[in-house]
């Protein structure tokens, strides 16, 4: 099943905290710097791939604009992050 998601911009900070809401259960994030995330990759995508998720973070995904526009041509309505946890709250029990 495909949900149509991206209803806003989401901080690590508020994804963490309406995953703690929805669980009952505190959950923590833990930013890795950027040279440590490389490691994690393989050496042929590393430097790509690392300045992609730089680049989610500043200027951010479609650099802050409105996200109205893009969410007026979808078919369905995108349901928020809070409503994907709940709606999905037993896979991770």
């Amino acid at each position: 099943i495909r949900q149509p998601a991206a209803t806003d911009y989401y901080t690590p900070n508020r994804i963490i905290s309406e995953f703690s809401q929805v669980m009952g259960k505190p959950a923590t994030f833990d930013q890795v710097p950027a040279d440590v995330f490389k490691t994690f990759l393989p050496a042929a995508v590393a430097e790509e791939l690392t300045e992609n998720m730089m680049l989610l973070e500043d200027p951010g995904y479609y650099g802050g604009a409105d996200l109205r526009e893009s969410l007026d041509m979808l078919d369905e309505k995108p349901i928020t992050w809070k409503e994907f946890v709940e709606k999905n709250k037993s896979k991770w029990e």
